[in-house]
């Protein structure tokens, strides 16, 4: 039998040399997505996978149903199509995971379409989830700024390292920011616009007191502790990110930069053999 991670792996990654890209990440969707489909490992009765996989994908063997079963019938049209172009064997066929053609964007319209607008578990998950995108959209520009405001002052490695880590929580950003437009749309077409909205006021509510109790523990003498004991008058436990002096604070650039003096270091010394 075949392991997960060997069948998982795009033809180009069986290469010498193999070529990574973020499309093989696309492959390897495919084929956990045909796994949540079907509930089957795929290549079953494969022997030596490791020898026979490569062959097999560039003649466009993908995996199949043991009993010989259509595996397209596990799922529904919408989704199998997704899988099989994720899973092209020329890279540039493949979509990715963002953008306005992006498997995140193609997910939420078929979402969309199983849907029933008026159902109150609809109306539940996509305020869930609207609520969820926008607060990781508050997380995700914050790190996005703080990225590049190292990579500024960074040179070298350190910059390269900071502005891929940097171009990495752009992506994110378009995903979350896909999922929440998707999940109001929704909202919207099912007569829920004024929920979304109360919902979104009350978020920008939070953020805001959020804000105030953090800038309170940082200029006095307020603790978590006497926030959690409602000293504040404050009903529940608050969870609040324990202020950090200054002079203890390790920047983005910091840590990038004792990683790769860490990574140096562990590097072993070739010296030059004495003559005999």
């Amino acid at each position: 039998m075949a392991t997960y991670r060997a069948c998982s792996q795009a033809p180009e990654l069986f290469a010498f040399p193999p070529v990574v890209s973020a499309s093989a990440d696309i492959y390897a969707y495919a084929i956990l997505a045909w796994v949540v489909c079907t509930r089957e490992q795929p290549y079953q009765n494969l022997q030596s996978a490791e020898t026979a996989m490569a062959a097999m994908l560039m003649q466009d063997v993908r995996p199949e149903l043991p009993g010989g079963d259509d595996w397209r019938d596990s799922t529904t049209a919408g989704l199998a199509k997704l899988i099989e172009t994720c899973w092209q064997t020329e890279t540039t066929a493949r979509p990715t995971f963002g953008g306005g053609e992006g498997v995140v964007t193609v997910l939420s319209g078929l979402e969309a379409r199983l849907l029933k607008n008026d159902e109150d578990v609809t109306v539940e998950t996509m305020l869930s989830r609207m609520w969820t995108a926008e607060s990781e959209k508050v997380v995700t520009a914050a790190l996005i700024d703080e990225y590049a405001a190292a990579a500024a002052t960074a040179k070298e490695l350190e910059k390269a390292e900071l502005d891929d880590e940097r171009q990495g929580l752009e992506i994110t950003m378009q995903g979350v920011e896909a999922s929440s437009a998707a999940a109001q749309a929704i909202l919207y077409e099912g007569g829920n616009g004024d929920l979304m909205k109360q919902v979104m006021f009350m978020m920008a509510e939070m953020k805001a007191t959020l804000v105030e109790v953090r800038q309170e523990v940082r200029v006095s003498n307020v603790t978590l502790g006497s926030i959690a004991m409602n000293e504040l008058d404050c009903p529940r436990l608050v969870f609040i990110t324990p202020y950090t002096p200054p002079e203890q604070r390790r920047s983005i650039k910091t840590r990038v930069s004792n990683k790769l003096t860490k990574t140096v270091c562990r590097k072993p010394l070739h010296r030059p053999m004495s003559p005999a």
